[in-house]
């Protein structure tokens, strides 16, 4: 039987999982910030949101995202949110992650690369 994470059963999160997973600890706790704000700025219930995530708190934390608190946290909440509202984050999320890639190696292949093989906004 193969297991299938949470995140993989949407493409565009799933990218962003492993786009995430890959960084830099720097730049994965910059874009965990980001991550963050959008996400509560965004909502228009923050106490309702931040009542999910309380939930969503196991105490077991083994997983790779489960390391910093504001990576963790960013990483519930996206759990928590409908597609809807995710959908324009993770877009967001994914040129963050595009600029900050972009700006630390001198690639400017990397958001070609990303919209061709990843995204599909349709």
């Amino acid at each position: 039987m193969q297991y299938t994470r949470w995140y993989d059963k949407d493409q565009t999160l799933s990218v962003v999982m492993s786009a995430l997973e890959k960084l830099d600890e720097q730049i994965r706790n910059a874009v965990a910030t980001d991550l963050l704000q959008l996400i509560i700025q965004r909502n228009d219930n923050q106490d309702s949101l931040l009542k999910k995530l309380d939930q969503q708190d196991t105490g077991a934390r083994r997983r790779w995202y489960d390391k910093e608190d504001n990576i963790h946290s960013a990483v519930e909440l996206l759990k928590v949110i409908e597609k809807p509202e995710r959908d324009p984050i993770l877009k967001e999320v994914l040129y963050t992650i595009m600029h900050f890639v972009k700006e630390k190696n001198g690639l400017d292949i990397i958001e070609k690369k990303f919209e061709d093989e990843y995204i599909s906004w349709d």
